[in-house]
This record gives structure tokens, sequence and C-alpha cells, in this order.
């Protein structure tokens, strides 16, 4: 191939006549390439073989100008039949206009590609259509400046069939528009006009066209606007795929500062439209562009509205002050007015202008100096300065305004997206967002915590990358296959920065937010994420007095955090475990008790010890601590406020899990403390009983009595298992007693068919033993029997003693702790509960009942399923955070098949109409997930659901026919929509007023009806 190619650069015009070589010799060659390149091997082989092949069609077509159209349609053959041609073809457009000087061959493909038959489905659906545009892309990307020469040739693409000639052009204009701006950056950085003269005269045809077509400012801008005039058009194409391309070709543009400063707005608003598309690839196309226009922002580092806002105020101030003198003022107007575009291009080029324009400015100039006095001059150029640096700050406001208020609620949502690549490609953009300090990202980030517990492995891993990246890394550091490189922390932050992030996070972070939290530290430590010098840094900053409470507390809260996965973060022996507990829980506290502070030590030791075995002693450092807790048990540190007791409480139920976890009989334990609280409450030597103290001794046994019946389940699994593994050990110590291997055989099969029924036996035997012994020993026969009394006259409120809201909130608690462990005690005081229920005038205590009433129908069904109707009451309390409480306990109850589902659903659907957002959420995703259960619920439900909604006056018809619909959605078998049909026909006989009637006829309006629907209506 060399040795030919060496042939067609030799100087044969002495044989031919007049010079010119004959085609079928030149032919020859050609046809020699063609073959080479249509054999697969040969196109995946060397740059330099593929360009000695290449330049047996260049060279030939240079010394023989009419062979042209010959290699054109052989071009287009190969571009139709083989696909890896496709990026030869390209190439021998660009060596050819290298060997000729000139663009010939590229722009006679162009104007012969657009001619190619698209009639037939074969043709519009067939390879040679992706081959083509594969090629137009890729020339576009080698010679751009060709492309843009034609584009009114390739325009007509934009209007045909296949989506891949239209997704093609979109990449197309993203290239040539990249082009176009980077040698215009060039053109303006250097003096072409003086510079260059010479050059000109020696450049060949092909620079002097590249360069015309961009060296005009005026025609630049107008064929960059016009380009991009149709990518943003062409973000509404019919085709998902073409929607996508578009928004990819503006990424393009952003990523090389393509992008003018004018367009950033509209790319925004676009990027946030398509956000809604109904397309997951257009969503995802959508998110990534987001991403890269706040990492390619026109604007400073940060992000943070205020910063612009008092930037543009102080220029605003500043204008207000330096006016220009009266005599020019409507002169000025009358400028910016007819030059605001021209402003405004000009802060976008950041370029000097062309001679012409500069010679007119300096004429300008000169009249103005006879004109103006040196100070006006000076104040007018200062003025525009400052103009120009108002305009900045207030696009920067509306492009932060576009991205928080309208972006940042649609992402959240995004969030709780099925598909995992919207969900990834949203914490991406958060990640990114937090980074330059947008607002939303901290919210966006916080609503992310709640995917920890996704069962989506590429979900997950991407919330603990974001998690990390925001907290523990520096800024774009970490690997996307993060999880492969656990020992590589060398871009991590400082251990101290990296403690104060983790304590920052805690301590802004809800209850609920902390719970997912804890699983995400799980997770991370469980992985070994974070570095082992974080949990020493949070150890020093609990250990150390002159650092704030609520610092401390929230370092504890870490450590424990981390501690469910991994206890010897708290501290590796008994030294680190006693200063631990003294800095949490020490006799320092009775000063100025932090029950905060007390209830994150508490739970750190709890996560600090084994819950998986019987203790049958206790180390030093477990003794202290429980020393501590009994004195936070019997309030020895309490000061009897209102704001005290409700701290009280969460300190004193984590102090009680803590006297569980770490003592070898917490039941004695447990009864001292009792005794001790009782006798300085209500003994004879006690002061006033406030309510107050007497909530926080209700709260006590109540608690005392749940912990009890835990502690007791699990010690009986732990024995189970016991017993069971002994049994194993022994049968296994029993063979090989010198019976062949036959006979074990035989004798194995009978006793496992034996066991099995007695192992089963002895299971039941054991579990009702234990059942027994909660139903009759823990509230009954002993301490805590003593007090029941007490707590039934609390909830009654005996003679109007007892109203006071903390003490009630937490008697009704304990109460309701009472009958979760007795059945014998649920069915006694469930007329009270309800009858408090019904009669409680705090919305806080009949919310406390209602989630109560929760788990009593989970441990006990039969006996509060008569009540079931009293709970389904309590959907239209006055109260909104009743109601929210309510729906999701019937939620919870339905779901996982506590209770039936019966008409009183129809309440239920009234909630999708609630004024409050938060219930009418929980409604229609209780409904959703309602749906989704295979014997359709919703289908068997809607008659009775419209029969009530109809017949109740106090539904509106708007009200009905709001829910109706979104009910019917689900209604998606069309022997369902048939037979309701049927059933809804037959209820225009029973129906008693117009109004019914009309309510049955827009069922039947929403029901997607078939043909046999249809002949029964």
């Amino acid at each position: 191939v060399s040795s030919l190619a060496s042939v067609l650069k030799t100087d044969m015009s002495k044989v031919w006549n007049m010079g010119v070589p004959d085609e079928l010799f030149i032919n020859l060659f050609c046809r020699t390439a063609y073959q080479l390149l249509e054999q697969p091997i040969n196109g995946r082989g060397s740059n330099e073989f593929r360009n000695i092949v290449l330049e047996l069609i260049a060279i030939p077509l240079k010394l023989l100008k009419s062979i042209e159209t010959t290699v054109v349609a052989t071009i287009l053959d190969l571009l139709h039949n083989s696909e890896h041609c496709v990026t030869n073809m390209v190439h021998l457009c660009k060596v050819s206009s290298v060997i000729s000087g000139n663009f010939g061959l590229a722009k006679a493909v162009l104007r012969e590609v657009v001619h190619i038959d698209l009639s037939t489905a074969s043709a519009r659906s067939g390879a040679g259509v992706k081959n083509i545009a594969t090629f137009i892309s890729e020339l576009s990307d080698v010679l751009p400046s060709v492309v843009l020469q034609n584009m009114s040739v390739l325009k007509p693409f934009l209007d045909s069939e296949p989506h891949i000639l239209r997704s093609c052009i979109t990449s197309v204009i993203a290239n040539v528009v990249t082009h176009a701006t980077l040698e215009q950056r060039k053109a303006n950085t250097q003096d072409c006009v003086t510079e260059t003269n010479h050059d000109n005269e020696e450049e060949s045809e092909g620079e002097k066209e590249m360069g015309s077509c961009v060296h005009s400012k005026d025609s630049f801008v107008q064929t960059r606007d016009t380009l991009l005039d149709i990518l943003t058009e062409r973000a509404h194409d019919v085709s998902s795929y073409t929607r996508a391309a578009v928004l990819k070709a503006w990424v393009v543009l952003c990523e090389n500062g393509a992008l003018p400063l004018l367009r950033v707005q509209k790319a925004v608003l676009l990027a946030v439209d398509r956000l809604k598309d109904k397309a997951q690839l257009v969503r995802k196309a959508a998110l990534q562009l987001l991403t890269t226009l706040l990492e390619c922002n026109p604007f400073m580092g940060s992000l943070d509205p205020s910063l612009y806002e008092d930037r543009a105020a102080q220029v605003e101030l500043w204008l207000q002050e330096n006016p220009l003198p009266e005599d020019l003022l409507e002169d000025k107007k009358k400028k910016t007015k007819n030059n605001k575009d021209d402003i405004q291009e000009k802060e976008n080029e950041d370029d000097d202008e062309d001679d012409d324009e500069s010679e007119d400015d300096e004429k300008d100039d000169d009249v103005e100096e006879k004109e103006e006095s040196p100070e006006t001059m000076e104040l007018r150029s200062i003025r525009a300065t400052k103009v120009r640096e108002y305009e900045l700050f207030m696009s920067a406001c509306d492009f932060i305004q576009v991205l928080d208020k309208e972006a940042g609620p649609m992402l959240e949502v995004m969030l709780r997206s099925k598909n995992s690549s919207d969900v990834i490609e949203t914490l991406r953009f958060f990640v990114q967002a937090s980074h330059y300090q947008l607002p939303c990202a901290s919210h966006g980030l916080r609503s992310s915590w709640s995917l920890a517990w996704s069962t989506d492995m590429a979900i997950l891993d991407e919330v603990c990358k974001s998690f990390l990246l925001v907290h523990v890394y520096e800024p774009g550091t970490l690997d996307i296959n993060h999880h492969q490189n656990k020992s590589n922390k060398k871009n991590q932050l400082s251990v101290g920065k990296v403690a104060m992030n983790l304590i920052h996070v805690v301590q802004s972070a809800s209850n609920a937010e902390r719970t997912c939290l804890e699983e995400l530290f799980s997770k991370l430590v469980q992985e070994d994420q974070i570095d082992k010098g974080v949990f020493v840094a949070l150890r020093k900053a609990v250990e150390d007095d002159k650092k704030q409470l609520s610092i401390r507390s929230c370092a504890l809260l870490v450590l424990s955090m981390a501690a469910v996965k991994q206890p010897l973060v708290l501290g590796k022996d008994e030294k680190q475990l006693k200063v631990l507990v003294e800095a949490g829980l020490g006799s320092h506290m009775k000063g100025s008790v932090d029950w905060e502070l007390v209830r994150c030590a508490c739970l750190a030791i709890k996560n600090a010890s084994n819950e998986n075995i019987v203790k049958k002693s206790e180390a030093s450092w477990e003794t202290q601590a429980l020393g501590y807790c009994a004195c936070i048990l019997r309030a020895d540190w309490f000061d009897s406020s209102q704001d005290d007791t409700k701290q009280w409480f969460a300190a004193a139920e984590q102090a009680l899990s803590c006297v569980f976890a770490l003592s070898a009989s917490p039941e004695v334990l447990c009864a001292e403390i009792i005794k001790s609280h009782y006798n300085n409450v209500l003994g004879p030597n006690a002061e006033p009983c406030t309510a107050s103290r007497l909530a926080c001794f209700c709260h006590l046994i109540g608690s005392v009595a749940l912990c009890l019946l835990v502690y007791t389940e699990r010690v009986a699994l732990i024995l189970k298992k016991t017993i069971s593994s002994q049994s194993k050990s022994k049968k296994t110590n029993h063979k090989g007693s010198g019976k062949d291997n036959e006979e074990e055989d035989n004798e194995d099969k009978d006793s496992l068919v034996a066991e099995l029924g007695l192992n089963a036996e002895a299971d039941l035997e054991h579990d009702q033993r234990v059942a027994y012994l909660i139903d009759n020993d823990i509230i009954k026969n002993n301490l805590l029997s003593v007090y029941e009394p007490l707590l039934i006259r609390i909830v009654a409120n005996e003679h109007g003693l007892f109203s006071a809201m903390v003490l009630r909130e937490a008697a009704c608690l304990s109460l309701c702790k009472y009958m979760c462990i007795s059945v014998e005690a649920c069915d006694k005081n469930l007329p009270l509960l309800f009858t408090t229920l019904a009669n409680e005038k705090y919305p806080s205590v009949r919310g406390n009942i209602i989630v109560a009433l929760g788990d009593l129908a989970f441990r006990f069904p039969n006996s509060v399923e008569p009540w079931t109707s009293h709970i389904y009451k309590r959907l239209k309390d006055e109260s909104e955070n009743v109601r929210s409480q309510t729906l999701m306990v019937l939620s919870h109850l339905i779901l996982n098949d506590m209770i039936k589902v019966k008409g009183q659903v129809a309440t239920m659907v009234l909630c999708l109409e609630d004024s409050s957002k938060k219930t009418s959420d929980l409604a229609r995703m209780f409904f959703q997930e309602l749906g989704k259960r295979g014997n359709s619920p919703i289908y068997n439900l809607m008659p009775d659901i419209v029969s009530l909604l109809s017949q109740d006056d106090n539904v509106s018809q708007e009200t009905f026919r709001n829910v109706i619909p979104f009910l019917m959605s689900f209604i998606t078998k069309d022997k369902h929509s048939e037979s309701l049909a049927e059933k809804l026909c037959f209820r225009f006989d029973v129906c008693l007023n117009l109004k019914q009637i009309q309510d049955v006829a827009f069922c039947l309006s929403q029901l997607p009806i078939n043909e046999k629907a249809l002949k029964k209506l």
C-alpha cells in the first residue's frame, strides 16, 4: 500500500497527454483503497495504515477532479452498507482537505447526503440512516467550519422522520457553535489585520473559508443565535431521544464555554421544564444539564443569594448617589435605551472591537471631549462599569432563584422516583449545589438521608457517596467506585474538620433525620469509610469541659450511631469507657444538668454493651454508669419546670434502656428506683406533689413495665437458642457408637421425623410459658400492679384534679403501656381509653392514644377490633396532627393485614382533600400502596366508597369529583371495568335524588369503557 501511495506522489505529468492522468489508471488506486476499507479488519488497523489507504483516494482526487462524483457515490455506498467505514470516511474528508487544500470532497458529500431516500420504512429504520447521522456528527467535530458553511443544506434533516437524523443535527449545532466561539475568541485576542497580512497571502483556500465564517463579529453573533434558537425549539421534539440529544448538546456548549451569558437563564429554564418530561432518558439529560450549568456558571464560586443581593443593593445605591449632570441625563437615557443590547453583548464577549469600530469610537470620544468636562467623562465611564456590575449581579440572582425556587422542589420530588437513574442524578446535582452554597442543597441532601433504607444498591451507594463528598472528602476527589477504594483516605478532610462536620449535621437534624443518619453511619462505619481518627477527635470533644454542651451531646450522639455496628469507637478498654461515662453522666451534672447530653450519653453507653447475652456480673465502668442512671431515674437532678420535664422524659427513657442493657438483675434495680422515686413524690416526708413530679413518676412506671416486657422476650429468645444448640451438640456427641453407616442413616431418618414434632411441641410449650409469665407476673402480683389504680384515676381525671397537659400525656401513655403487656388489662381499660380519646381537650393526648392503639391492635387484635370505628372517627378530628397520626396508624394496620378494610375506608378517601398537605400526601401514598395488592382491594371497595360518599350530605360535589378520578385510575383490568360499570348501572334505581344520580354518572365517565361495558351501558 505504501508503494502504491509513493507511485501517486511521483510527478507523472509527462506521461500523459496534456498532463492529465488517465481516469482508468487513477481508478485502479481508488478501487484498491475501497476494497481495503470494506474489510472490517483493516478499519481497525493502525492510524498510519489507515492514512496511507486514504491517500490512495485523496491524491487521485487532487490529480483528477472528474472522479469526484464517483468518489462521493462510493463514500455514500460505504456509509450505507458498512458501519465500520463511518470514521474512515470522516478522516478521508480531512485527509483530502489537507492534500488538496480545499474542502471540496466534504462539501460534495454533504450535498449528496441530504438526497438520501427516506420514503420506505426500511430506509428510515436501517443501519444506513444511523451511519449517515454518525458521519455528519463526527464530521462536525473534525471539520466544523465546513459543516457550519453547509448548515442550510443540513437543515431539512430537522423535519425528517427518523429521530436519529434530528438528534444528529443537534449535536452538529453544538460542535459548530463551540468551534465558532473558540475561533472568534482567537480572532479577538490578536490584531488580524496588522499581524497576519503576509500570512493571509499564502493561506490556502480552506483556511480563508474557515476564517471568513467567524472573523465577522456581527455575522458570528447572528449565526450563533440562530443555531441556538433551533436547539431551543427542538427541546420539545416528539421523540424523547431527540429531546435528550438537545439537552446533551447544551451540556457540550456549557462545558466548552460556548454558552453566552444571555442564554444561561434560558438554558436553566429549559432544563427545569424538561425535568417534568415523561421519558426517563430526557429527565436524566436535564439533570446533567442542570449540574453542568451549576459547575460552569459564569458567576463567582459561591451562589449564596444574599451575597449578590447585597452587592446589587450597594451598586444601586452608588448609582443613585452619583447621577450624571442634569443637562446630560436625557441624552444618557436615550443612549442607554438604544444601546442596551450592545452593552450586554460586550459583557459576554469580553473582547476588543474591530479597527473600524475603534476609529468610530475614537471620533465619538473626540466629540464628547469637546462637549463634556473630564470629570463628567470619568463619571460616565464609572457609571457604565457600575451598570454592567449591577446587571451581572441581578443575572446571578435570577439564576439562583430559578435553581432554588423552581428546580429545588421538583428535584426533591424526584428523590422519591421509582427510577434509580432519576435519584442518582438528583443526588449528584445536590452534591454540586452544596459545594456552591446553593440554598436548596441543604434541604435536598437532608431529604436524601431517608434513602439509606433503600433496597436498591445503586441508590444506597450513591447516598453514601454524596454524604462522604459533602462532609468527609474534599469536593470532587471521591472516585465513583468509592466502595472499591476503602483504604484510600488521602483525600479526606482533616479528622478535626470531619468530626465538626458530623457534629453540625447531627445538631441540625430532626429526630426522623437522626434515625436515617444512624443507618447511614452504620453502613459507612461497616465499610470503613470514615477514618478512625475522627472518632478519637469526637471522644476528645466529649471530654472537653470547655466546649458547649450542645457540641458535646452531638459528639456523643455521633459516637452512639457509629457504635451500633462498631462498639469499639466508644473506647477500646475500660479506662476509656470510664472517662466517657464520667464526661456524659458525671457528678458535675448535679449543678446544671443538660438532659440532652445525658440522653446521648446513655444511648452511647447502651450501644457499647452486648445485648445478645444474659449478664452474670457487671464491669466497673458498667457499675459506675448504673449508679448515674439510677440518679437520673430517681429525678435527683430534676427542677420540676415544664420544659425540664419533657427533656427528662427522653433522658429517662434512654437511662432505663441503659439499665436493662448493663445490669445483671435490672428488675431488682428498677424496683429500688421506683420505691425511691415514689417516696420522693408521694411519700410521707415528700414535698408537696406537683403535676410535673407526678408525670415523671407515671412515665417511670410505664417505661419500666414495657422494658420488662422487652427484656423478658429477649431473655426467653436467648434461652431458647441456648437449649437448641445444647441439644444439637449432644446429638453430635452421641453419634459414632460403632454402628455401620446404613443403620445410622435409617435411625437418623426415623429420629428426624419424630424430632420435627417434638421440637415444635417443645417450642410451643416454651412460648406458652413465656406468654403466661408476661401476662401474669409483670403488672400483676408485684410492685407495678400497685400503681395501676393510680394511673386509672389520673386518666379518668377524677374530680378534675389531674388536668395538667404534661401529666395527662404521661399517664395515658403509661396506662397504654400497661395494656400492651396484659390482655386482661387491655380489655378492662379499653372503654376508659376510648372515652378519654373522645372527650380529651389536648390534641397531644389524643394523638398519643391513637398511636398507642396501633400498638394494641398489633398485640391484641381481637380486643381492639370491635372499637375500630372509633379510631376512624379521629380522621375528622379538628387537629391536623391527630388526623395525620390517625391516618398513619390506620395505613399501617391495613397494609399489614392487622385489621380488615371495610366501608369505613371512605373516610380515608376524604383525607385526599384534607386541608393539610401532609395528610393528603399520606392518604395518596396509602391508596397507591393499597393498589399494588394482588387481590385488587380498591376495585372491591369502590361500590361502597361511591355509595357512602354520594349519600353523605357533608361531601360536596367538587370534593367527590376530585377524589373519584384518582381512585378510578387503579381500575386497569377490562373485566374489573365491565363488572364495576354493571354494578354502578344498578345503582341508578336506588338513587334518592338528582345529586346521587349525577355522582354515579360521573363515576361511569371515569371508567375505561370497552365495547362490552358500552353494551351494558
